[in-house]
């Protein structure tokens, strides 16, 4: 083989990849875009699977002085 040959296989063969990466990354992001009913059709079979927080209810609330400021940290209880 001579020189320009191997080149010329080499550049098809990167070109060949590239044309195949362009065309994976496009169809992933075409597949991606969902409208806005499918979007809700999503939300809602993901409450239906995790459910949903009805009521919640503080317990308690600690305040702590540290070196950096005022830390808080907020207890609280939901029944699911």
């Amino acid at each position: 083989m001579t020189f320009s040959f191997r080149w010329l296989a080499s550049l098809a063969g990167a070109s060949a990849i590239a044309l195949a990466g362009s065309w994976i990354w496009a169809r992933f992001k075409r597949w991606r875009k969902k409208d806005p009913r499918e979007l809700e059709r999503l939300r809602r079979l993901d409450v239906n699977l995790r459910g949903r927080i009805s009521a919640g209810m503080i317990v308690d609330l600690i305040e702590s002085e540290s070196g950096e400021g005022l830390t808080r940290l907020l207890l609280y209880k939901y029944p699911v």
